[in-house]
């Protein structure tokens, strides 16, 4: 079950031209690249695996913008933390950084 997208496989949400999406293991390498370009650390892909192995309760987020991959993000429960608790980290792009997202928006995403 997802943490943030609330369970649905593959649910996304849209800010404007931003697309923000669950991915699963077949897009785990794009993930992967998309966390490297927030910050220059990260597992592999098969490290990736071997979290959700150790917590099913692990969620990857990937956001797009035109195209392109501009940041992705982890949300894990249950692993190493008291129950009910449950830990993430967002990366973005360098390039996508410091733009903002007018709350307005934030509160018109709705998942699509």
């Amino acid at each position: 079950m997802s943490l943030l997208l609330g369970g649905c496989a593959r649910e996304r949400t849209t800010l404007g031209a931003m697309e923000i999406r669950e991915i699963h293991e077949d897009e785990l390498g794009r993930w992967v690249e998309a966390m490297r370009a927030g910050l220059d650390e990260a597992d592999t892909a098969d490290g990736y695996l071997d979290w959700k192995r150790q917590s099913r309760e692990t969620v990857w987020i990937l956001a797009s913008e035109d195209g392109q991959d501009v940041g992705a993000a982890i949300g894990i429960g249950g692993w190493h933390a008291p129950e009910g608790v449950a830990r993430g980290e967002v990366r973005v792009a360098a390039g996508a950084r410091s733009r903002g997202c007018p709350s307005g928006r934030r509160r018109s995403a709705t998942p699509t």
